[in-house]
């Protein structure tokens, strides 16, 4: 880029306008850092400060970030979902033209613990099923589902789970999936985590813990999902009900 150093617009105007048509392009726009302060602020002949008040818009703005020690990166817009759509992430996610891709699917018996217990409606070390799945789109992981089924549903364990998940239980045991209730909390990514979603320890991460119950109120599935935030965001809309 060539700066006009006598013209009428500000240098960092100059530099603000350049970063926005180069973060369009594919590299950035697929995860590729931009250069450091440094090497730009030397490149383009300016000051770290004339360089900082060029990113600074954008940073503001969401489209980029910078994070210490990985660098500065374009952001990548987050798929939003309703809090009141549970049913089904693949269906959901299928009406916003997204393929979703299971990296990981795993199925196993152990026992519950005190939270496990507790959404479940059973005794702390009951043996119950625990699935695992991770899964995203475009080829990187955005969620990590940890789901633990009540006893009562009677899964075999060699049932198909890379279908949605309400649709194998409604016909394994007829269980139809009515309530959801559900709390929602930021974490940071311990080093589980941080393989599955690929991202850097301690990165904070979104945490949907649900109960699911049938129509009558039993327990049918106790998960807790984490979220990359840089991926998926949740929204919620509230209505004032009329007087």
């Amino acid at each position: 880029m060539e700066l006009d150093h006598g013209g009428p617009v500000p240098l960092h105007r100059q530099i603000e306008g350049w970063l926005r048509r180069l973060i369009r392009e594919p590299a950035y726009r697929g995860g590729k850092p931009l250069p450091d302060e440094v090497t730009l602020a030397r490149d383009l002949g300016v000051s770290r400060n004339t360089l900082r008040a060029a990113l600074s818009p954008l940073i503001y703005e969401g489209l980029l970030s910078r994070t210490p020690r990985v660098g500065t990166r374009v952001v990548r817009p987050s798929v939003e979902t309703s809090l009141a759509a549970w049913g089904s992430f693949t269906e959901e996610m299928r009406r916003k033209g997204i393929g979703v891709e299971n990296f990981e699917v795993a199925l196993s018996r152990v026992k519950a613990g005190a939270g496990e217990a507790e959404g479940l409606g059973v005794g702390r070390g009951t043996e119950v099923w625990r699935l695992r799945r991770l899964r995203g789109w475009g080829g990187r992981p955005a969620i990590l589902a940890l789901s633990w089924l009540h006893p009562r549903l009677g899964l075999r364990g060699d049932e198909d789970f890379g279908r949605p998940l309400y649709e194998v239980l409604r016909k394994v045991s007829g269980a139809v999936a009515a309530v959801s209730r559900e709390e929602i909390t930021a974490v940071a990514a311990d080093a589980d985590l941080r393989r599955a979603l690929r991202v850097p320890a301690g990165t904070p991460v979104l945490l949907r813990t649900r109960a699911i119950l049938d129509a009558r109120g039993r327990p049918l599935e106790f998960n807790r999902n984490y979220y990359r935030v840089d991926r998926y965001a949740l929204t919620l809309e509230l209505r004032r009900a009329p007087r």
